[in-house]
């Protein structure tokens, strides 16, 4: 029953942010899962990050992705105005961050961008 009931929370938070976003204007993009890039700055040399998640497919390299930084400004350069997505992440952290107690090692990511933005707009 717990299960369930955090679920069906889930299900509404998700729910309302779509609409949210949908409601401003905003195109709701899907998340590119491997990528041959991910984050062109990362990992943060004072991350935990330990590895990026890799794979080899039909002779190319692929990544599991960690940031939509790079996506998201393709999708911006190719005649998006505004651009969200809800993200799944995978972060192979260092192990001692499991014992913090505040390591996630996979987290949804709510993002978006909005292009050539000079203002800070209230999304009310």
């Amino acid at each position: 029953m717990k299960e369930q009931i955090i679920q069906e929370i889930q299900s509404e938070i998700i729910r309302f942010t779509i609409d949210f976003f949908r409601d401003k204007g905003f195109i709701h993009l899907l998340p590119v899962m491997l990528s041959p890039i991910t984050d062109p700055l990362g990992p943060d040399p004072n991350s935990s990050v330990i590895k990026t998640a890799e794979i080899e497919y039909l002779g190319q390299g692929l990544q599991l992705m960690q940031s939509m930084i790079l996506h998201k400004q393709i999708a911006l350069s190719n005649g998006f105005d505004k651009i969200f997505l809800l993200s799944p992440n995978i972060r192979l952290e260092h192990p001692k961050r499991n014992k913090s107690g505040k390591h996630l090692f996979e987290f949804t990511q709510l993002d978006f961008e909005i292009k050539n933005a000079k203002i800070l707009i209230s999304l009310n």
